[in-house]
């Protein structure tokens, strides 16, 4: 499954650069898996396993870069 963004919002005025905030994705996939899943660092991805919750954030430019932030049981 392919991730989704859950929102997203564009900042503006004076600092901003008109550059968009961070991203919340979804999906089922493991995000540093495999090719990972392209991001902004600091976007966070919700994970559903099935089974479990995680939530993810990117860590670094790479798409396999994310840190496992906590896991739900």
């Amino acid at each position: 499954m392919a991730s989704t963004a859950a929102f997203t919002e564009t900042a503006s005025g004076p600092g901003s650069h008109d550059h968009p905030l961070r991203w919340i994705l979804t999906g089922s996939a493991d995000p540093s898996a495999g090719a990972g899943v392209p991001a902004a660092i600091a976007t966070l991805y919700a994970r559903d396993t099935g089974t479990a919750g995680t939530l993810w954030i990117k860590a670094g430019a790479a798409d396999t870069d994310w840190k496992l932030i906590t896991q739900a049981v």
